[in-house]
């Protein structure tokens, strides 16, 4: 055994004087590399929520509902402005209005990929996001969902371009490819930007951490803390939208921590990372007041 883990040990003594030393793996995944692109981001549309297979969703909380949290909660990280869904819900009612009014016109039937369908796939909800004006839109997959005591949810959280990426931001796409999860589409691959996966389990240690956390934040004078969340859908996903959010708007403005730490181009001042951006939030931008 001894003779062996010697063995071992030489092959690498003689694989790093070779310079064949593997190098270490990055600790994120080649997408974050995309994270610049938010800085061509100001305006984000959140879509209904998809659901991913059978999931029984309480009564008092719809796929609409849940996607009303996660707004509201983006509204509170003041980094985009906000389309509520159903202000995407009237924009594609109106885009499909007219298209079916120009096929009228020349008498013949939509084709099928002319109709926006929310529930159909992704491709449909980032030409619902387009339709809304939105620069890109925000898709939330819900995999798993229990909606008894104790709570967990699995979902995954993916943002698109709705347009065609500005011409600057070729380059990068072109170097993050490899990067870019393989259940995206195909057809938006080159409109990906920035996706995240998470399990919360209100029976594990960093999800109870999280809610404690949340309600000290959040609960008020209630008098109800942490105990209430694991036994209320409201306040568990209100809880789940907080936590994803808060590292989406994060990430999203870690370009200007990028830009900070590269020294400025001459005769330009160097910007603080605190300071807004191009696509910096302002207090005018909120749309919270159209969705009611």
């Amino acid at each position: 055994m001894r003779s062996r883990h010697f063995a071992i040990l030489g092959a690498a003594i003689v694989m790093a004087a070779c310079g064949c030393w593997l190098e270490r793996k990055p600790d994120y995944p080649k997408w974050r590399d995309r994270v610049e692109l938010f800085a061509d981001v100001e305006k984000l549309a959140v879509a209904p929520v998809r659901e991913n297979g059978r999931i029984e969703w309480p009564r008092e909380i719809g796929a609409e509902q849940f996607a009303v949290i996660f707004a509201d909660e983006v509204v509170r990280q003041a980094r985009f402005r906000v389309i509520y869904p159903r202000n995407l819900l009237a924009a594609v009612e109106e885009a499909n209005r007219e298209t079916l009014l120009r096929c009228q016109t020349e008498s013949r039937p939509p084709a099928a990929d002319e109709i926006i369908k929310l529930e159909r796939s992704e491709e449909d909800v980032v030409a619902a996001g387009r339709a809304a004006g939105a620069d890109a839109v925000l898709v939330v997959t819900v995999n798993d969902f229990e909606a008894y005591p104790p709570k967990r949810v699995a979902l995954n959280v993916r943002v698109y371009f709705c347009a065609t990426p500005p011409r600057d931001a070729q380059d990068m796409i072109r170097m993050s490819e490899a990067g870019v999860p393989l259940e995206v589409p195909a057809a938006l691959r080159d409109k990906f930007i920035w996706e995240r996966q998470k399990h919360y389990d209100s029976l594990r240690k960093n999800t109870q951490t999280g809610m404690e956390s949340y309600a000290g934040k959040h609960a008020g004078n209630t008098g109800f803390g942490a105990e209430l969340f694991p036994n209320s859908t409201d306040r568990f996903l209100r809880f789940v939208a907080y936590d994803l959010t808060g590292i989406l708007c994060s990430d999203a403005n870690r370009y200007k921590w990028l830009r900070y730490d590269s020294e400025p181009a001459p005769g330009v001042p160097a910007a603080s990372p605190d300071e807004k951006g191009p696509s910096g939030f302002k207090p005018e931008h909120s749309e919270r007041g159209v969705r009611k």
